[in-house]
C-alpha cells in the first residue's frame, strides 16, 4: 500500500514510528543525529531537509518516489541497508539536488537583498562624508598584533590652520603629529597630550573594544563612518572643540579623518 506524504515532517515521522527502528543504528548509518531523529519521530515542528530523507530512506531500503509537492512510499516493507537502484534512484538524486539548488537560490537571494541594502546605506554615508566641511584631515593607519592596535599618522594637512587655532608654532604642531613613525601602543602618541582629560579617556575606552569591534567589522560591506568630539588644549590653558568625522577601512585598517574645529 502506498502512503503518500505532503511534508518532509510527516515522511519522516511515518517511517521512524512504523517499525521498531534503532534510532542509534540509523544514526550510525547516516549521520543523522540522534537527538534530531528523535525529534523528528516525536513529531516536534523542526525542520528536515531533503537530504535527510534521503539518507534515511536509502538506508532502510524504501522504495520512495519524490515530487514536487510530495513524497510517496510505494510499499512500507523495511528493507534494511538495502539500496535501489535504476530508475527511481536517479529520481531520488534528481528532487533531492533540485531541493537543496531551491534552498540555496532562496538563501543567495536573501544574502544578495542583505547587501543591496548595506551597499545603498554605505553610499549614503559615503556622499554624506564627502561634502563635509573640515579644517584639516589626518590619515593614519592601524596595525594589530594580537589584541593589541598601534597606529603611525600617514599624513596630516594644513598644519598652519591647526597651530593658529590651537597657539602652538607649525614645528610644534609637526611634533604632536610624529608623522611616518609607527607607536606601538595605540593609547600613547605625542598628539594625546595636546588632548584634554576627558577626550582622552573616552577615546582610551573606544580603543579598548577595538579588537572586537574589528573582528565583528571585518567583513563589513564598504567603508565605517564614526564621529568622534574631541576637545585639544590650547597653548593659553584654554579648550579648543572640534569634531571628527572618521572614515574606517576595516580590511586595510586605514582611517580617514576630516576634522572640524567648533571655534572661529
Amino acid at each position: 500500500m502506498n502512503k503518500v506524504f505532503n511534508t518532509k515532517q510527516d515522511c519522516v515521522f511515518s517511517i521512524l514510528n512504523s517499525e521498531k527502528h534503532n534510532i542509534a543504528e540509523i544514526s550510525r548509518a547516516t549521520g543523522i543525529s540522534r537527538s534530531q531523529l528523535t525529534k523528528w519521530k516525536s513529531g516536534a515542528d523542526v525542520l528536515v531537509r531533503m537530504d535527510s530523507v534521503y539518507k534515511l530512506v536509502q538506508h532502510l531500503g524504501l522504495d520512495v518516489e519524490f515530487k514536487s509537492d510530495q513524497i510517496i512510499i510505494n510499499n512500507a516493507e523495511d528493507k534494511t541497508n538495502q539500496f535501489n537502484k535504476g530508475g527511481k534512484m536517479e529520481q531520488k538524486i534528481l528532487y533531492e539536488h533540485i531541493e537543496l539548488l531551491r534552498d540555496k537560490v532562496a538563501q543567495k537571494t536573501e544574502e544578495i537583498g542583505h547587501l543591496k541594502e548595506l551597499v545603498n546605506k554605505k553610499q549614503v554615508e559615503s556622499n554624506h562624508w564627502e561634502v563635509l566641511d573640515y579644517d584639516f584631515i589626518c590619515n593614519l593607519t592601524l596595525y594589530r598584533d594580537g589584541y593589541k592596535f598601534g597606529r603611525v599618522i600617514n599624513k596630516v594637512t594644513d598644519l598652519e590652520l591647526q597651530a593658529k587655532k590651537l597657539g602652538y608654532s607649525v614645528e610644534k604642531m609637526k611634533f604632536f603629529w610624529d608623522v611616518g613613525v609607527k607607536h606601538t601602543k595605540l593609547e600613547s602618541h605625542p598628539i594625546d597630550t595636546i588632548i584634554d582629560t576627558e577626550t582622552h579617556n573616552q577615546i582610551q575606552k573606544n580603543i579598548s573594544t577595538m579588537p572586537l569591534i574589528f573582528d565583528a567589522m571585518k567583513s563589513v560591506v564598504g567603508n565605517h563612518y564614526i564621529p568622534q568630539p574631541i576637545i585639544y588644549k590650547h597653548k593659553n590653558g584654554t579648550t579648543v572643540g572640534a569634531i571628527s568625522y572618521n572614515k574606517i577601512e576595516w580590511m586595510s585598517l586605514k582611517v580617514i579623518a576630516k576634522v572640524k574645529f567648533l571655534t572661529e
